[in-house]
């Protein structure tokens, strides 16, 4: 008597399934290293444009840098010629620090820089060649 079979035995199954697996396993971490690769390389183009804008804006304007990024982004409406609380230099996106990336937290780390520095001195610091005094007793023989 002849068994005919027709489909697959669950051991071909299994191993099938579990090189289905083996394959996941070895591609999934270069999936990730990759997205990690395309969001880093966002974020240095994010930031070439923001120094590009930045340096637009200060020479078009005449000041030193902007008070937020909102004031490099496009107009409120379409057709109205870009002013300096809305030069329009990069799109809307990027200027509400909404964009996924390290671009994004730029706007909170923003620093301007103070009118007038004074340079201070710290007792921390001392000069190389100026040592600390020590104060020597004169000991007496015994």
């Amino acid at each position: 008597m002849k068994k005919s079979s027709t489909g697959f035995s669950l051991i071909e199954l299994l191993i099938v399934v579990a090189i289905i697996l083996i394959i996941a396993a070895i591609a999934i971490p270069n999936l990730l290293r990759s997205r990690i690769a395309a969001n880093q390389a966002s974020a240095v183009g994010s930031c070439r444009t923001l120094n590009t804008a930045e340096i637009t804006y200060s020479s078009t304007y005449n000041v030193v840098f902007t008070y937020n990024m909102a004031y490099l982004a496009p107009p409120a409406a379409a057709g109205t010629n870009p002013t300096s609380t809305a030069a329009g230099l990069i799109d809307s996106v990027l200027a509400s620090g909404s964009r996924v990336g390290t671009a994004s937290r730029i706007h909170r780390a923003r620093v301007i820089p103070p009118a007038v520095s004074t340079p201070t001195r710290s007792p921390r610091f001392r000069s190389p060649t100026r040592r600390a005094r020590t104060t020597t007793s004169p000991t007496s023989p015994a």
